[in-house]
């Protein structure tokens, strides 16, 4: 007899697998999607709205006296990123022109570091835009262009007569990291990835007279290096929330923003130079600054650009 019932509940458990697996698969495939889009990730929740924070000038644009935040400035994550396909760049986004003392943050996703040294895979400049358009080998002066290559997050510095390279190490591939590059009077240069210091002091040299020829006007790009040429991001990398800043950050300073994630808003809004969210648009929402523009197309605004981040 229990032989018989032994039987009939394996019967009816084969029954049951029969007609309801396919569900159970179909269930299954979904779960794998969402894992894989961070869909259980620490991030999942509000999400910011494009433009939904900036700064505000009650005294008119760049003027840094009063300036204050405005808007939803909770640091959420964003709705959308900047995602790169090797053929295109954003261009031309007119800042103040920074001293020598200067900060810049951005957060970045690579899924494969391409190169071993200089200019592949760019993911900024800050550049002077004066001549050509900014466009054009030796004539253009970089206050920093910022590569991710083979050897890590690679820096460099001051081209045409003293072009110097940085490399922090190996950066892991397929996740969200921050860069922050701090310049203290030129002199000194810091790198931190993820709030920690990866390299510097680096010792720069600068004659007066390049200075004053080439810190004219100062204009930025994001996934290319030099403005319109063909050193651009390789296919796949993810941009987000570039900041530029007229000052140097300390050690604290670089934590507090490290730790606001991959939405933050900006630290300290009096030294701000330029700030984009690269959340759906080019814009520039420090009041400070202008909008970037496309050249050449080739990148996109993704929203399931939370695969391989983590809060801080």
């Amino acid at each position: 007899m229990g032989t018989a019932h032994a039987t009939m509940r394996s019967q009816s458990a084969m029954e049951y697998l029969i007609s309801y697996g396919w569900a159970i698969v179909l269930i299954a495939i979904v779960l794998v999607i969402l894992v894989a889009y961070g869909a259980f990730s620490n991030n999942v929740g509000p999400r910011a709205q494009p433009g939904s924070c900036s700064v505000y000038h009650p005294y008119g644009a760049g003027i840094s006296m009063g300036a204050q935040l405005e808007g939803v400035c909770s640091s959420e994550p964003p709705e959308y990123v900047a995602n790169f396909e090797d053929v295109g760049s954003m261009e031309g986004g007119f800042i103040p022109l920074p001293n020598f003392n200067y900060t810049i943050s951005i957060w970045f996703n690579v899924q494969a570091q391409s190169g071993l040294g200089c200019c592949t895979n760019p993911i900024f400049d800050v550049y002077n835009a004066f001549v050509n358009n900014g466009i054009g080998g030796g004539q253009n002066f970089d206050y920093a262009s910022g590569f991710v290559t083979g050897q890590g997050f690679s820096l460099g510095e001051y081209w045409p007569t003293n072009w110097q390279f940085v490399e922090t190490g190996a950066i892991s591939t397929g996740h969200w990291h921050n860069v922050i590059v701090t310049s203290s009077d030129y002199n000194t240069i810091t790198i931190y990835i993820d709030g920690a210091k990866a390299a510097g002091p680096t010792l720069l040299s600068i004659s007066d007279p390049t200075v004053s020829q080439y810190l004219t006007t100062a204009a930025v790009s994001v996934g290319s290096n030099p403005p319109g040429g063909d050193e651009l991001a390789s296919t796949g990398t993810e941009l987000a929330n570039l900041q530029v800043y007229g000052s140097v950050f300390s050690q604290n300073s670089v934590t507090s923003l490290y730790l606001r994630g991959i939405g933050g808003v900006p630290l300290n809004v009096q030294s701000l130079l330029g700030w984009w969210p690269l959340n759906g648009n080019t814009n520039d929402y420090s009041g400070s600054a202008t909008a970037l523009q496309p050249y050449a197309g080739g990148f996109s605004y993704s929203s399931s650009w939370t695969s391989g981040y983590t809060a801080p």
